[in-house]
């Protein structure tokens, strides 16, 4: 009985990835233009689509939309035609952009204080859709990383520096539920957009993060496959925000902060910088063949 299960497995065919990976291609060009397009018809350029929010969330909206159109949109239509080539990291490289598809659109629809539908809404919620949809795929033909096992330690201790950034940041908010302190002014012009952020940051990254920081100390290959998006997603919220900042004191606006600003350009670069030490990590330590698929 032992020798036919061995036999039965030896001879089972390998996994076929070829349609997954062109699925995956093609929605990925397809959220790449959703993003020009939102980008497009917004104040950054058409201001086609009225947001009904205040200067402040207007200028940041300018950034994000800029952010979108110069870095992921494009980014999102490499990765597509890496994996419409099969490219083996595609799936890898594609959890960052979608994941941050995801999470920015649950503002683009839930933040502004829309009183009516609006035209742009398919529109939104297709790359809202797309975002976490081609995140799922995305995961589930990820290349396996069982080699990069020994490097997880110093790669934890990151993850769980950036989960500790975010909850330091939110520190004078959790204080405050204690007191019952109301918000700062700037907050209070655009109360949905706040909380939405305020809990996806603290009841989605935070747990997340921390998730795949044990992970990585207990050498859990997922939570391997788990870092490369989770620093994508960082590494493109960050750029974002610090265009936000750069937008904002371009404008004048009121709220600026030149020391935010310094501090998510700052931020924003290191994350480029430990991106590509982890993607050299990755593909250094990494089988050269996964599943049939071409390196």
């Amino acid at each position: 009985m032992g020798f036919s299960v061995m036999d039965r497995r030896s001879t089972r065919r390998p996994l076929d990835l070829e349609r997954p990976q062109q699925t995956l291609g093609l929605g990925l060009l397809i959220l790449a233009g959703a993003l020009a397009v939102n980008s497009v018809l917004g104040p950054l350029l058409l201001d086609v689509i009225d947001y009904p929010v205040s200067e402040t969330m207007r200028n940041q909206t300018i950034g994000l939309d800029a952010v979108n159109l110069a870095v992921v949109a494009p980014l999102c239509a490499f990765v597509g035609w890496l994996a419409l080539h099969r490219n083996r990291w595609a799936p890898l490289l594609a959890l960052g952009p979608t994941t941050y598809a995801a999470y920015m659109f649950v503002q683009y629809i839930a933040g502004p204080d829309h009183t009516n539908y609006v035209r742009v809404l398919p529109l939104q919620l297709l790359a809202f859709v797309l975002g976490w949809t081609l995140a799922v795929l995305a995961w589930q033909v990820r290349p396996r990383l069982e080699r990069f096992s020994a490097d997880r330690g110093p790669h934890a201790v990151v993850v769980g520096l950036l989960a500790a950034f975010v909850v330091v940041r939110y520190l004078p908010g959790l204080a405050g539920t204690v007191t019952e302190t109301g918000l700062a002014t700037e907050l209070q012009t655009d109360l949905a957009m706040y909380w939405l952020i305020f809990l996806m940051d603290l009841g989605l990254f935070v747990p997340v993060a921390a998730a795949i920081a044990i992970g990585l100390w207990r050498g859990s290959e997922s939570a391997m496959a788990a870092l490369t998006g989770l620093i994508g997603w960082y590494l493109l919220v960050t750029a974002a925000v610090a265009s936000m900042s750069i937008t904002m004191v371009v404008n004048d606006d009121r709220h600026a902060s030149s020391g935010q600003l310094a501090l998510f350009v700052a931020l924003t670069l290191a994350m480029v910088a430990y991106a590509v030490v982890l993607a050299r990590a990755v593909v250094s330590g990494s089988p050269s063949r996964h599943n049939g698929n071409r390196p």
